[in-house]
């Protein structure tokens, strides 16, 4: 599976962005990763913040908690690191 074929932009999103997609393709598998249409929208447009609310908000999180939290945390660390709006 390759994310490029997810999110076009995929070399151009945060760090913590990249390391989401790549922990969620592994976790989900493509098929998996593919039904998360909102986090392929706001990833699209560059809106970190909605990107972040869809990997928490999905049936994946709510059965491997600790794994998103431990996702979101970083996309949260990232953000600030780099000074962006969250």
């Amino acid at each position: 599976f390759h994310l490029i074929s997810f999110v076009s932009n995929f070399s151009d999103l945060h760090s913590s962005f990249q390391t989401a997609l790549v922990s969620l393709a592994f976790n989900l598998g493509s098929n998996g990763l593919s039904e998360y249409r909102k986090l392929q929208q706001a990833l699209l447009c560059l809106n970190y913040k909605e990107a972040a609310i869809q990997v928490l908000d999905s049936k994946w999180a709510r059965r491997a908690v600790d794994g998103a939290n431990e996702i979101s945390d970083l996309i949260k660390e990232d953000l600030l690191l780099n000074n962006s709006t969250f």
